[in-house]
């Protein structure tokens, strides 16, 4: 008995010794920032992380961009963002945004600065109106936004309005190669 107890002991100084320090344990694992340390709005909407990692944040008044250390800020106009994603559909990975009456995407020109461009442009002056765009969907065969009275799609350089009428406001997502409308 005696001879399990001592083997038993000597075993207890070399876990011991093995046992890695966790220098974070008992911190919380989330984070949390305040307006006044991103220098935005305090209501954030929605998150995407691009390719190279960045976050980026549909803000009341633009899009936030952290990089693990540094915040960064673009203000679009208009400045009510309800949405983003990242992703692709001409080879280009870029920011995809939409929000009240805004509809358009964030990109990377030769020289790394950052461009807005407002696809509601697209279409003419009396159809821009287009509400609260509440999703957005990238797909290969276009980026969909659709909100309280249309779905818009923007493909190979073209921007198409469905009105909804009388259906009023949807819901969009992406499924098995498809596009839904809820």
């Amino acid at each position: 008995m005696l001879g399990l107890l001592g083997f038993f002991m000597l075993l207890l100084p070399v876990g011991a010794q093995t046992t890695p320090v966790i220098s974070e344990l008992g911190r919380p694992m989330l984070r949390t920032w305040r307006a006044a340390e991103y220098l935005a709005g305090a209501e954030v909407w929605a998150a995407a992380q691009s390719d190279s990692g960045v976050m980026h944040f549909a803000n009341l008044d633009g899009v936030l961009a952290y990089d693990g250390r540094d915040w960064g800020f673009l203000k679009v106009q208009p400045q009510y963002l309800r949405q983003l994603s990242w992703g692709t559909n001409d080879g280009a990975g870029r920011l995809w945004i939409s929000g009240v009456d805004a509809f358009g995407s964030v990109g990377w020109d030769a020289q790394g600065r950052i461009q807005h461009t407002d696809l509601l442009q697209f279409l003419p002056a009396t159809n821009r109106s287009v509400g609260l765009l509440r999703d957005l969907v990238v797909r290969p065969d276009g980026v969909f936004a659709g909100g309280d009275v249309a779905v818009l799609r923007w493909n190979a350089g073209k921007l198409t309005r469905q009105d909804l009428g009388s259906v009023g406001r949807v819901h969009l997502f992406a499924a098995d190669q498809r596009l839904f409308l809820h």
